[in-house]
């Protein structure tokens, strides 16, 4: 049925390219929800096959992109879709596992690639992360307070106070 879907999707962008949906619904909408469907499977194993196969999916889509920018942006030439959509259900179909036989070839290129730009960036890269996401907890914080009952209150709302002050909640006895 899921194939069956592709192919109606592929024609219909072939068809009718000038709506620009078709390609988007082939080339990001049914893989969204097939990766999402994949997380769902009860048994792990087939769970982990799916995301795995899923997961190069997304890998070689975005190296696709990516290389189909530079090629659109310095050459006066665009990758037509009759070539594109085979290629599409070629790496989506379970089948042909073309996503996983593509990783596979382009894996050694895509390891040296990203580990020669992003590997001494790493640490410094994943240390503004971790400040990023601290400062983002402590600003976040400052929005909330807890109330009597231990409940998190925003503090616009101490502020609608009839007398117009904000009033903090006090520690009970019981908290001390």
């Amino acid at each position: 049925m899921s194939f069956l879907l592709i192919v109606l999707f592929g024609t219909f962008s072939i068809v009718f390219p000038t709506f620009g949906f078709g390609p988007l619904i082939v080339e990001i909408g049914y893989p969204v929800f097939c990766s999402a469907q994949s997380l769902s499977i009860k048994n792990e194993i087939e769970q982990l096959t799916s995301c795995k196969n899923w997961l190069s999916y997304w890998i070689i889509d975005a190296i696709f992109i990516c290389a189909k920018f530079v090629l659109e942006s310095s050459l006066p030439v665009s990758i037509p879709l009759v070539l594109e959509i085979p290629f599409l259900f070629w790496l989506q179909v379970p089948y042909f596992s073309g996503s996983m036989k593509a990783f596979n070839y382009l894996w050694p290129y895509i390891e040296l690639f990203v580990f020669c730009i992003f590997g001494s960036y790493h640490k410094s890269i994943a240390s503004s992360a971790l400040l990023a996401s601290s400062s983002s907890l402590r600003r976040l914080s400052r929005l909330f307070v807890s109330d009597k009952n231990g409940e998190m209150v925003e503090i616009e709302k101490l502020q609608d106070q009839p007398n117009g002050k904000p009033s903090l909640p006090t520690k009970s006895k019981k908290n001390q």
